[in-house]
């Protein structure tokens, strides 16, 4: 699919609708948009409150201008503060950095991104994720993270060899003091990109990691 149409945004609309009914979420605005970051399609169920279709568009439009999901850029927002306030004042503050914001990609051509807002950020994610996949398309709530590279992470982690610094994923050696650092974060960035992008833990990942990985990544964990 070279471009999102108009047929599939609505598939993903009513998809994600769909399951905010089923889990029976408080009022919902949805908003799909293209690559270009044009509104290809939005909704609001009765009884949104008022800023949740601005909020929506945020969280869509932030994935859009920084390629990754909204909660890698809440995740950034948190280590790098400055940072991401600076690209939000570039934005003119359209980037809204938290959980719910998804990009939409068939296999690696990126089509747009979804939105959602009015229930809890991680609620408003797991919509955006079941309209999108409902259309046969790949919903990428974090950055690229590829198995490679989670197996990559698992060893580094395992062994305290590297510190990760951020959910881009970038890697970066230190010295022995950091180990216990190294473990605590090379998990916790695991855990999170596991948990968005389905992945089980690797095959060769040790017992005590797996039980811990498995636990972590248990929604009833989370709730």
């Amino acid at each position: 699919m070279a471009e999102l149409t108009l047929d599939v945004a609505r598939k993903i609309l009513d998809a994600a609708l769909a399951k905010g009914v089923e889990k029976k979420l408080k009022p919902l605005v949805i908003t799909i948009l293209d690559a270009r970051g044009c509104v290809k399609v939005t909704a609001a169920q009765d009884g949104t409150s008022l800023m949740r279709a601005e909020i929506a568009h945020g969280k869509a439009y932030g994935a859009l201008a920084l390629g990754m999901g909204s909660r890698a850029l809440f995740q950034r927002a948190q280590e790098q503060a400055y940072f991401v306030s600076a690209v939000n004042t570039l934005a003119q503050g359209r980037l809204v950095p938290v959980p719910g914001g998804v990009l939409i990609q068939d296999g690696g051509v990126l089509l747009g991104a979804v939105g959602v807002s009015g229930d809890t950020s991680d609620n408003d994610e797991t919509c955006a994720v079941a309209g999108i996949e409902a259309a046969g398309l790949k919903a990428n709530a974090v950055s690229v993270a590829k198995k490679d590279w989670l197996n990559s992470l698992l060893q580094n982690a395992q062994h305290g060899t590297q510190f990760v610094s951020g959910p881009e994923y970038h890697m970066e050696p230190h010295g022995h003091r950091r180990n216990e650092e190294a473990h605590k974060t090379g998990l916790l960035v695991l855990t999170f990109a596991m948990r968005n992008q389905r992945l089980k833990p690797p095959i060769d990942c040790p017992d005590r990691f797996r039980a811990a990985l498995i636990a972590m990544c248990t929604p009833e964990a989370h709730s």
